[in-house]
């Protein structure tokens, strides 16, 4: 009996002879604008049309503008992924030590506490806490992450630590400051109810295994019916 062969699958596109076809590579952004320019570099610029050369022109702007928005993209992402950690645990650090200061400015007006000196040594604590907030939180995620609370501080990590200071901190506000809070107690919140929703799925699933295990149980004879 001849052997059988298996009829391997194939993916991709073929041409009526059954051969397959090259996918044709699309060209890099970069090399369409180095195309364009050399265009309106060469011989053939001198018998266009300004129309023409005004167009080509617009459209070289265009891509040019299109590739400094991926290569942001590019560096926003992978800063976001290399930072993603630190950020995060000085943003838990700022943000308890700000919970804790506001909660104890709440009280002492509270109480009326009319102690100047205590009252001007918090309020300064907890606008530093603030801007210290602010600057995790808003800081540029196009640009290398400089620890505000470093393990090792070193006169180069300070100098560039007050350099970026005075670029995120130029767009502070309060106002701002209570958006941003908001943000993240807002994830915070919505990723507890989803983790709960989803607990709450799994139980209810496991419930409907034990009822439907416990409807196809085959049922005892009672000792009344088995002697009657």
């Amino acid at each position: 009996m001849p052997r059988l062969h298996r009829k391997e699958s194939r993916t991709g596109n073929y041409d009526s002879n059954n051969k397959p076809v090259k996918k044709v590579k699309k060209p890099s952004t970069g090399k369409r604008i180095r195309d364009l320019k050399r265009l309106l570099q060469s011989k053939k610029n001198n018998e266009m049309s300004e129309e023409r050369r005004q167009e080509i022109e617009k459209k070289i702007k265009l891509l040019e503008k299109k590739r400094d928005e991926n290569k942001e993209m590019l560096i926003t992402n992978k800063n976001k992924q290399k930072y993603k950690k630190i950020r995060f645990i000085e943003q838990k650090k700022a943000l308890r030590k700000y919970n804790q200061l506001r909660k104890k400015i709440s009280n002492i007006d509270s109480e009326n506490n009319n102690n100047n000196d205590d009252n001007e040594d918090i309020n300064e604590q907890f606008m530093k806490i603030k801007k210290d907030l602010f600057y995790i939180l808003n800081y540029p995620l196009t640009k290398r992450y400089i620890s505000l609370y470093p393990t090792k501080k070193t006169e180069a990590n300070k100098n560039s630590l007050e350099e970026m200071k005075n670029i995120v901190l130029e767009s502070y506000s309060e106002v701002k400051l209570e958006q941003l809070i908001s943000s993240i107690t807002n994830k915070k919140v919505n990723k507890n109810k989803n983790k709960n929703n989803q607990s709450n799925k799994e139980q209810q699933e496991e419930n409907e295994e034990e009822q439907e295990e416990e409807n196809h149980k085959p049922k005892t004879v009672e000792e009344d019916d088995f002697f009657a």
